[in-house]
């Protein structure tokens, strides 16, 4: 169940834009849950992403353009929070995140930050339901959440 977690943490690829918003503490369980996935989508996308990933610096604009749509894609779906027709599935989301995060002001953080991208469900995307344009429109709609 707490692979579920990791891949609300693929908000996480945006995790460092959120970071300023929810706990210390909360961002370091999402990374250290993420850090499986992010090493299998890794290998299969033949991806670098450990700079962009695990720096300490908030990730720029330029630098998400530059990780491969599918990452985000793969992570969710290897967590079961992306479902057959490539769509977020929000309610998969909150039951994972409830049962690792503790603070409960960072899941509430995170429960509207993710309720408020949900719109790319709707959104028409050009690879269907493979689901990485719409994984990527997710993560860039998080790193705007911020904002």
């Amino acid at each position: 169940m707490l692979k579920f977690v990791l891949c609300f943490a693929v908000s996480a690829i945006s995790l460092s834009h959120v970071r300023a918003k929810i706990s210390g503490e909360t961002e370091r369980i999402l990374l250290k849950h993420l850090e499986g996935f992010v090493e299998v989508c890794r290998k299969e996308l033949n991806l670098d992403v450990g700079p962009i990933l695990w720096n300490e610096k908030h990730i720029t604009a330029d630098e998400m353009k530059a990780v491969d749509e599918c990452f985000a894609a793969c992570i969710l779906k290897k967590g079961g929070l992306m479902n057959a027709e490539g769509k977020i599935d929000y309610d998969k989301e909150v039951d994972a995140m409830k049962k690792v995060i503790k603070n409960e002001d960072d899941i509430k953080i995170l429960e509207t930050d993710s309720k408020a991208c949900l719109s790319v469900n709707d959104e028409e995307v050009s690879d269907g339901d493979k689901g990485c344009e719409r994984a990527h429109k997710f993560v860039n709609c998080m790193t705007m959440q911020k904002k």
